[in-house]
């Protein structure tokens, strides 16, 4: 009977120092963000039958428990998906909003100075001090578009350097779940117990993915199989799909996404088919602030040297001369999509530059007839095709030769695209300033300098807005977008906060009830030893008799 008493507190022993093992372990590990608490499980041994009764054999202890709920850790992930997208989608509106709203020297404050100029010359228009003044202003308006676009080019850059980047690092990550896939298919073979080290790896591997593009884990014999909003396969058991960034076939001077097939082939996707995560806010920017923002800048410069030009032209300088363009500008382009099996050239023109909306228009030839659509909203345009081999629309004229296109080819039209990369004042003398409004009239007159100040007054811009009221609308479309999108960030990450504490509160490291339940496990040892040290003394008490 002794003995059955010795074994039962040795297995209370032995089953608290298991215990005391794993609340060390998770004491150690409080400080790691994506560790899960271990809670350690006991068992109760069979009991004996014996002539006396059923008398009990001790505990033991059963194994280590991972506390971890799957449903709280889905929303965690999900809302951390939402997070990346927002914040990157804020960082990128606030760099073009910024440009925008610099009040030293932006876009509007150089227009308002070269009118301002303008008008002072108009007061004596023989006066070359003051010509002088003004052509200064205008290469200092035009230096101005120049930096504007620059820099919403380098904006534009840096979306394809983001892309290459974030498409990087999922790879890397889906590389890894794939490698813990199989570590822990072999680890739970081999031993049937569970690595709960490398479940929390895998989870923080998951985690991490969700902060750079949004997935879904389903969980299918201890695998876990990650797979894109739209459905494609990122990681399925051991096996990691590759994304790659590769130039857009409709527009190669920037990256979409490709998904690596079994022949190493990129097959590009559809931007919107990446929801959630860095890479989606990173998508989203381009597509609806730096996008938009470059071609409506464009576009004002457009129709701000274009109604100029056409004003100066009916004028004379000082010597007499029909007036010329007061500025050069550069025009639009047609690109032709890789995948095209036919090839045409367009001859870009402008038709009317009040019409021009400054958005892209994708073109597609049926075998007989040319579909136009407007970008990003997929309106369908009406093309005006009476002119032979001429595509009007928008503004716009497209004369086409070298005519070999095939049905289904695809062409991309960017109306403003290189309007301010061409942009320059011509006119670099003021003799050679046609602010007259007579030939001949003398050095006086300055009835067409007065015409030319009176733009700065008219709705040229789409027939509603005058220069300085499109620029407003620019800045004020990409501040409220900004303003929005700081919003949203601000409130999702209070939304994954409260998802994290809920996780924690299931899953993380309390130091307080680890010392409780340290303390029940000391008083567990001290009460088994004690059965050990009463059994000693009884048996030496027995031995003593003899």
């Amino acid at each position: 009977m002794l003995n059955n008493v010795m074994n039962n507190a040795l297995s209370g022993v032995n089953a608290a120092q298991g215990g005391l093992s794993v609340i060390s372990n998770n004491l150690a590990n409080a400080g790691v963000g994506y560790y899960h608490r271990q809670s350690a499980v006991f068992g109760e041994n069979p009991g004996t039958m014996t002539p006396n009764g059923y008398f009990g054999n001790g505990t033991y202890f059963s194994h280590v428990r991972r506390e971890f709920d799957e449903f709280i850790n889905q929303q965690y992930g999900q809302s951390r998906a939402r997070s990346g997208e927002y914040e990157a989608y804020a960082k990128n509106s606030s760099q073009v909003d910024d440009l925008l709203t610099n009040d030293i020297e932006d876009i509007s404050s150089n227009i308002g100075s070269f009118f301002t100029a303008l008008d002072a010359a108009s007061s004596d228009a023989s006066d070359k001090t003051l010509i002088d003044v003004f052509l200064g202003k205008s290469n200092a308006l035009v230096g101005q578009f120049k930096e504007a676009n620059r820099r919403l080019q380098d904006m534009e850059r840096d979306v394809n350097r983001q892309i290459e980047t974030k498409v990087r690092d999922i790879n890397t990550y889906a590389e890894k779940i794939a490698g813990l896939n199989q570590q822990i298919a072999r680890v739970r073979s081999v031993s049937g117990s569970e690595p709960n080290d490398l479940l929390d790896v895998r989870d923080r591997l998951v985690s991490e993915i969700n902060s750079l593009v949004g997935v879904k884990v389903i969980e299918q014999n201890g695998n876990y199989n990650v797979t894109f909003a739209n459905g494609l396969p990122l990681v399925t058991g051991e096996h990691a799909n590759r994304l790659e960034a590769v130039p857009s076939s409709q527009d190669d001077s920037r990256f979409s996404i490709g998904f690596v097939g079994a022949n190493g082939q990129a097959r590009e996707i559809p931007d919107d088919a990446f929801r959630g995560g860095e890479l989606s806010g990173v998508l989203r920017s381009r597509k609806e602030v730096i996008d938009p923002a470059y071609q409506k800048i464009n576009k004002l410069a457009l129709v701000f040297a274009s109604k100029f030009n056409e004003i100066h032209q009916k004028g004379f300088d000082a010597n007499g001369n029909t007036g010329k363009d007061f500025f050069e500008i550069g025009k639009g382009n047609v690109v032709s999509n890789t995948f095209n099996r036919g090839q045409a050239d367009f001859d870009f023109h402008y038709s009317d530059v009040s019409q021009v909306t400054g958005n892209n228009y994708e073109m597609r030839f049926d075998g007989k007839n040319w579909d136009v659509t407007r970008l990003p909203e997929g309106t369908k345009v009406t093309v005006d095709t009476s002119t032979a081999d001429t595509l009007k629309f928008d503004g716009i004229a497209l004369k086409i030769s070298n005519n070999n296109a095939q049905s289904g080819d695809a062409f991309l039209v960017k109306p403003v695209n290189g309007v301010i990369n061409g942009m320059q004042t011509l006119v670099s003398e003021a003799a050679n300033f046609a602010a007259a409004g007579s030939k001949g009239s003398g050095p006086g007159d300055n009835e067409n300098l007065k015409e030319l100040v009176k733009l700065q007054d008219q709705k040229l811009v789409g027939g509603t807005s005058t220069f300085s009221d499109y620029y407003a609308t620019i800045v004020n479309d990409v501040g409220n977008q900004t303003k929005q999108a700081q919003i949203d960030s601000e409130t999702q990450n209070k939304m994954t906060e409260s998802f994290y504490e809920q996780q924690q509160a299931i899953s993380g490291v309390n130091m307080n009830e680890e010392s409780i339940q340290m303390q029940k496990i000391q008083q567990f040892f001290n009460a088994n030893a004690q059965v050990l040290k009463t059994v000693d003394d009884l048996f030496n008490a027995l031995m003593r008799a003899f």
